[in-house]
């Protein structure tokens, strides 16, 4: 589930970028990071910190 998320919140900066929409920060790097984090996270089975990851997203 995650991933969908990842992969929604870059097509809405490619839609935010092709309409000239100005965003306040880089959500394709922020939400990378904590799709990375929440992964890693559950690996380990610290699902406390994944589902703060998860949040992030």
């Amino acid at each position: 589930m995650p991933g969908f998320l990842n992969r929604g919140c870059e097509i809405l900066v490619q839609l935010a970028q092709r309409h000239g929409v100005k965003l306040r920060q880089s959500y394709a790097r922020v939400g990378k990071f904590a799709l990375i984090q929440h992964q890693r996270y559950a690996h380990a089975k610290q699902f406390t910190r994944a589902n703060r990851a998860f949040k992030t997203l």
